[in-house]
């Protein structure tokens, strides 16, 4: 279980090195990297071209990583997972969603938009409670006649998205859109249910373990044993960007505008995929009983008999079992809600609402801004956010036009830049497109 939990931890950090929603593109009108909030935005050029560009964004619950880092008396610094203990919650959520945009094309016509592109994605979830930080690092011992949970959640997924898009405006204020995503799984790690209950006896550390957990895993797992799970080539390359895991989702957006207010709302990412190929399921299942040892810390700390005995023992005790049967994930929804008041042709008030549904739960989050505009050079915007139960997010983005090229920077959390070590969140978007046919509004 102790490898199985670092190669989980790995996995994550993976991901979120390659790189959950942002705000701020959302309030960023006429632009092609608004059309992933919302299918229905409109450009403001009649050919448009995006090159390639990066969104990712981090989230964790209690904590920041700098909890993990103390200086010392000699002014070094040091690990120190006693502190970040301290500062876990009962249950601890890790997020991270990210996209990779590799390319994308749209013309636009008068009352018309059609878009297509390919673009990798990732996303994970970790939930852990926080008895199993402090079984990972302290042992069992600290548990003696106690019965507590341990067992983590996990989703995570890279895959591939293809779509294509339509929006559409019946009238002179309104405009629907509607995308269709062709994915192409390429790596999941998920965990179906993840029961895992120990009970420390009070004599000889008699350890009772009550198990209902299953992980499903494709291509980057193998397993012959507990001391031999091992995590192989997860095909990050381009050999590996179109997978043999089909999926299918759809985006749908509206927009309205009535004077100087508009007002839009969208849903994304209602889909799944279906996971067929090295498709493999380790399932945990029973209650087992073991004796003699504070087996957590011996696995950590090594012992006379060594922690690969001890795993020997545990893999005959504890009868994991593995299938390959093929298993489905489904996306986290989401669901933009927003409304922008014109001041004038320069000034814009926005308000954005963002629900995220992620296996079972919602998440939420709530943005003000304003954005001003210097002539067709500049679009910049500020941007104040409540999310992740924090209200002390403030965003910047801008979208900078010279010629045919476009780029555009965004972030929610400026102050995760500025003291990274205190940053419970951050979020970057950066992106390049071409542009051509500027359509001039009355």
């Amino acid at each position: 279980m102790i490898r199985l939990i670092a190669t989980l931890a790995f996995i994550f950090s993976c991901t979120a090195a390659s790189a959950q929603a942002d705000l701020g593109i959302a309030a960023m009108p006429g632009i092609w990297q608004a059309g992933y909030a919302n299918p229905a935005v409109f450009q403001e050029h009649r050919f448009v071209m995006s090159l390639p560009g990066i969104h990712y964004d981090i989230s964790g619950s209690g904590f920041a990583w700098g909890d993990l880092v103390v200086q010392g008396a000699n002014g070094q610094k040091r690990l120190d997972p006693d502190r970040l203990i301290a500062s876990l919650k009962d249950r601890n959520l890790l997020r991270q969603q990210s996209e990779m945009p590799v390319f994308g094309l749209g013309i636009c016509g008068n009352s018309w938009f059609v878009s297509a592109g390919l673009q990798l994605r990732s996303s994970a979830r970790l939930a852990f409670p926080r008895e199993l930080a402090q079984l990972l690092w302290n042992g069992n011992a600290q548990f003696i006649g106690q019965t507590i949970p341990f067992g983590p959640e996990v989703n995570a997924s890279v895959f591939n998205e293809s779509f294509l898009g339509l929006a559409v405006r019946p009238s002179s204020k309104l405009s629907i859109g509607a995308r269709i995503k062709l994915l192409n799984g390429v790596f999941n790690v998920s965990a179906l249910n993840s029961r895992l209950i120990l009970t420390t006896g009070k004599d000889a550390y008699e350890l009772l373990l009550d198990a209902d957990y299953q992980l499903n895993t494709t291509a980057g797992f193998t397993y012959s044993g507990l001391d031999s799970l091992a995590l192989d080539d997860v095909r990050l390359g381009v050999a590996g960007l179109f997978g043999d895991n089909p999926g299918l989702a759809m985006d749908f957006g509206i927009q309205y505008q009535t004077g100087p207010l508009t007002i839009h709302a969208s849903i994304l990412d209602l889909g799944s995929i279906n996971w067929k190929k090295d498709a493999s399921n380790l399932s945990l299942n029973g209650t087992f009983e073991f004796k003699g040892m504070d087996l957590f810390q011996r696995l950590i700390e090594g012992s006379a008999t060594g922690p690969v005995s001890i795993l020997d023992s545990l893999d005959a005790l504890y009868d994991v079992r593995q299938n390959q049967s093929p298993y489905r994930t489904t996306l986290p929804a989401r669901l933009f809600l927003g409304a922008a008041y014109a001041l004038n042709d320069f000034a814009q008030g926005t308000g954005t609402l963002l629900f995220e549904m992620d296996a079972g739960n919602i998440y939420s989050a709530f943005a003000l801004g304003g954005r001003l505009r210097a002539g067709k050079w500049a679009n910049i915007g500020l941007l104040y956010s409540i999310r992740h139960g924090r209200a002390n997010h403030l965003g910047l983005n801008a979208v900078l036009n010279a010629g045919p090229i476009q780029i555009i920077a965004a972030t929610d959390h400026i102050g995760a830049f500025l003291q990274p070590e205190k940053a419970r969140q951050s979020n970057l978007r950066l992106g390049l497109n071409m542009t051509f046919g500027r359509i001039e509004t009355e």
